[in-house]
């Protein structure tokens, strides 16, 4: 196809979208050795400049109405950050019941304020 596109039409596609956003590494990798640059998924997401490899696209099906299809763009969100805390709890521990209240209080308010969505327990001494 991209031959026929090069010789008949005399275009040179750059841009790739893929049949129901079905894409992979090694289909990719031939399509950029004859030039394309840009492919189109179906992935939910919002673009990003930088991974052209992976454009987010809308499969757009019955004919919705204006409404429904603003609707449809409007819910497409990026996936939520996932922000991680490794918390080691030796340095919560104390064997003064008030000081490690204290350290506790302030770690959940430092998890909060950092808006932590994970938080891995470890505790290294016995």
């Amino acid at each position: 196809m991209t031959e026929y596109l090069r010789t008949k039409a005399e275009v040179n596609p750059h841009v790739f979208v893929w049949p129901y956003g079905e894409a992979n590494g090694i289909a990719i990798a031939e399509l950029k050795k004859l030039g394309y640059d840009m492919f189109f998924t179906l992935e939910s997401g919002l673009a990003n400049a930088s991974q052209l490899d992976s454009i987010p696209r809308v499969l757009i099906a019955n004919n919705p109405s204006l409404k429904e299809f603003a609707q449809q763009i409007i819910t497409v969100q990026e996936k939520p950050l996932q922000r991680v805390m490794h918390i080691d709890l030796d340095y919560v521990y104390d064997e003064n019941r008030q000081q490690m209240d204290r350290n506790i209080d302030v770690l959940i308010q430092r998890v909060k304020d950092m808006q932590i969505s994970t938080v891995y327990l470890h505790r290294s001494s016995s």
